[in-house]
């Protein structure tokens, strides 16, 4: 089975301020997390490559009773397996728990070493649309759960401060920070974890990415989608024009995506493969929220 290696802040310490705590260490239990995280993708990726193989969908051609139209029809011959659910939760579960657990370090370290029992169960890690609602979330935090650097660098990994960042170079975007938070991955990622911790499997679907036809004839086609969900027998594209005896072949590439993810549309312009998808938070939290506090806890 061939995986691609994990590369991420964890495991490259060369760049940050030598200090008694070294944040990125790989035996630090976010890195851990981080890693894990990455070992699941793998193996999802392997399974789904596996998956895809046995063909568990096609786009079928239906004649018509008009000469020039071709329904073709979404067939699903295997159904999502649920271990792939189980592993989407397994990444989701370790990447935030990652990020629970530097929250948690950074409580500790507040208070220097002595955290008591009542500041242990309320230490967490924020995820955040605006600075208000950052604001707020602290507001309702012991006071002294987080010293004034702690809350610094939770700051700075918030997706506002990443829009306040991009701005600071582009001053001409007019983004909002809750349009900018709903398409963030920490927000995604977050909204998955939920989903998946007090509800069910991620549920997972088929999205075509690319579908394509073409005719022997050199007839001018008309293609368009006719519906969008996608489940099996559904009359999903219908062509129109002269084909001749045979209809136009269909070559076709369909991601399985995440429906419950929030950046997830029926017109699919920032669908993502499920693979994709987690290999995106996982970057986020490790090669981004991970060096992003390192940085701040140590300037």
């Amino acid at each position: 089975m061939h995986r691609r290696s994990a590369s991420f802040g964890c495991t490259d310490t060369t760049n940050m301020i030598a200090t008694e705590f070294d944040w990125l260490h790989p035996e630090n239990p976010w890195c851990a997390k981080a890693a894990r995280a990455w070992d699941h993708i793998g193996d999802l990726r392997s399974r789904l490559l596996d998956f895809r193989s046995a063909e568990p969908y096609s786009l079928t051609p239906r004649m018509t009773d008009d000469a020039e139209r071709v329904d073709y029809v979404l067939n699903i011959h295997h159904a999502v397996p649920a271990v792939f659910g189980s592993i989407v939760g397994d990444v989701l579960h370790n990447l935030r728990s990652a990020l629970e657990n530097l929250a948690f370090r950074l409580a500790v370290l507040s208070n220097e070493e002595e955290l008591t029992e009542r500041l242990q169960h309320r230490a967490a890690f924020p995820i955040c649309e605006t600075p208000d609602a950052f604001d707020a979330w602290l507001r309702n935090r012991p006071k002294e759960m987080f010293s004034e650097a702690a809350r610094a660098a939770l700051r700075e990994a918030q997706p506002f401060a990443e829009l306040d960042r991009f701005k600071a170079r582009e001053p001409w975007r007019d983004e909002s920070y809750e349009q900018h938070a709903h398409w963030h991955p920490l927000h995604r990622m977050n909204r998955l974890w939920n989903i998946d911790k007090h509800r069910h499997l991620a549920v997972m679907a088929w999205w075509p990415d690319l579908v394509y036809f073409y005719n022997t004839t050199k007839a001018k086609l008309t293609a368009f989608r006719t519906a969008d969900t996608f489940e099996h027998g559904t009359v999903l594209y219908r062509v129109l024009g002269e084909h001749g005896d045979e209809p136009p072949e269909v070559g076709h590439d369909f991601l399985l995506t995440l429906i419950d993810d929030p950046a997830y549309t029926t017109e699919g312009r920032h669908n993502q493969d499920v693979v994709e998808a987690l290999e995106q938070f996982h970057r986020t939290v490790a090669n981004g929220v991970i060096p992003t506090v390192a940085k701040a806890m140590t300037t």
